[in-house]
């Protein structure tokens, strides 16, 4: 349903990273109810102008009955630049044409919708010493890379200089630049807001979630 396509979509998911409570770790979220789903904008039903939301669920139960694997293994592999199989690939392409159709329903065509693969945290061993260049795009955050290779190449040096473990695995998200999560942010805020306000005209009371984090 078109529903649940936006929930898997990026759209919902940098939503919920940001509204969402974290346990213990970065990336141990929590999905609160009421702040990330009844506060969330969804598109209009009737805005999405292709049948693909209709048939988003048996397209993705296809994926994970073809890969033979269940849905957390799945989206761990899609996150992983080092998977390159065929069958990750295409599913990639499935998620971003997931990305699209959404934005399109909200009457974004503007935002671009592309993925690489991005870091939202880095933890280092205390006593590695890096090159330069490398500390100083940690040091500024640029940890996102549009193609796959690139980003195995910033975690080989990362390993090559002890940096990590080799048995480490980098928390790498198949996502936006941070430029357009914090655009696409920005626009559900405001979309939020404007349904608030017309919702409170009419007596009717939505959630309006509070900013957890800024970026």
């Amino acid at each position: 349903s078109p529903r649940h396509m936006c929930m898997q979509s990026l759209f919902h998911e940098e939503w919920s990273r940001a509204f969402g409570a974290t346990q213990g770790s970065a990336d141990a979220l929590t999905y609160n109810p009421t702040d990330v789903f009844l506060g969330f904008p969804f598109p209009l039903e009737n805005s999405f102008s292709s049948d693909y939301p209709l048939t988003y669920t048996e397209r993705r139960q296809q994926f994970l009955m073809d890969m033979q694997v269940g849905a957390t293994t799945a989206y761990g592999m899609l996150h992983q630049p080092s998977a390159d199989e065929r069958m990750i690939i295409e599913f990639r392409k499935f998620h971003d044409r997931a990305n699209l159709e959404v934005a399109n329903a909200y009457g974004w065509d503007e935002v671009p919708t592309a993925c690489g693969f991005g870091l939202d945290y880095l933890d280092l061993e205390d006593d590695a010493r890096l090159p330069n260049d490398l500390q100083e795009r940690i040091d500024s955050g640029e940890l996102f890379f549009w193609n796959a290779g690139d980003a195995l190449d910033f975690q080989s040096q990362l390993q090559a200089y002890g940096a990590i473990t080799g048995r480490c695995k980098l928390p790498w998200r198949y996502r936006w630049p941070d430029s357009v999560t914090d655009d696409v942010l920005a626009r559900l805020l405001a979309l939020n807001a404007q349904r608030y306000e017309e919702e409170q005209l009419q007596g009717v009371t939505q959630a309006k979630p509070k900013f957890r984090k800024s970026r």
